[in-house]
């Protein structure tokens, strides 16, 4: 059997009607944290994932122990796709604005840091336009929309005679910058923790740069949701104030 011409055109009102049907259902439905078996998956960039997970793991492990959550590492397939074909709960970072069928919530707003390793300039305490020009610089490549002022910043005004290394990781980015007299520049937040647990140094970066959005972004369908309700809540409530 095969649909007929009219059947096909009814198709996305009935799909809308079933929907909202099961958002009723959900929206009435319980969600009890401490006996819930669920997998929140969440996609960032890895840096984000390394700043947000052991705060995440720790309070869902407390408060809903059946449960998981898995990190899904950005890429250059946008944020948008992951979220519309359900692989994904949430998506976190500093992606741009996702368009219709989404809703957005903002964290927090970060700003930018210059990480280095000890063998950077070991007498500098302020990082100067002229320093950053001549430096090796370091940086995550491919990174995802949202993330590329940085790294244009980085192509612009860096010499010729400068390189730039591109690593595939955040994690390959610390290991290089622990043995070398290179600097990178990444999210403030996440490099201050970094430098803290792995003794690097931080510089204010010589050239202003724009503000960075977290935002967490979800789609429409898992609006009512009461578990992806007590899931974002629960990441607002952690990740809102950076405690």
């Amino acid at each position: 059997m095969e649909p007929t011409p009219r059947a096909l055109e009814l198709l996305p009102a009935v799909e809308e009607v079933l929907s909202i049907f099961n958002d009723q259902l959900n929206s009435r439905a319980v969600f009890e944290p401490k006996d819930a078996r669920r997998r929140f998956n969440f996609y960032a960039t890895d840096f984000g994932a390394t700043l947000m997970l052991p705060k995440l793991v720790s309070v869902v492990r407390k408060e809903s122990p059946k449960s998981s959550v898995r990190a899904i590492t950005a890429t250059l397939k946008p944020a948008g796709q992951h979220l519309e074909t359900g692989e994904v709960d949430l998506a976190i970072g500093g992606f741009n604005d996702l368009g219709g069928g989404f809703y957005q919530q903002l964290l927090f707003r970060d700003t930018y840091v210059c990480l280095a390793g000890k063998q950077f300039a070991q007498e500098t305490t302020r990082l100067t336009k002229h320093q950053f020009r001549n430096a090796s610089h370091l940086v995550v490549s491919p990174l995802p929309q949202g993330y590329d002022a940085v790294e244009a910043l980085i192509r612009s005004e860096v010499g010729q005679d400068s390189p730039i290394i591109e690593v595939p990781s955040f994690l390959t980015l610390l290991m290089v910058l622990r043995e070398s007299d290179m600097i990178c520049t990444v999210p403030a937040r996440v490099g201050i923790a970094m430098s803290d647990m792995l003794g690097l140094r931080t510089f204010a970066p010589p050239f202003p740069l724009p503000t960075l959005n977290i935002k967490m972004f979800w789609h429409e369908r898992l609006h009512r949701d009461p578990a992806h309700r007590w899931f974002r809540g629960l990441i607002d409530s952690h990740l809102r104030s950076g405690n």
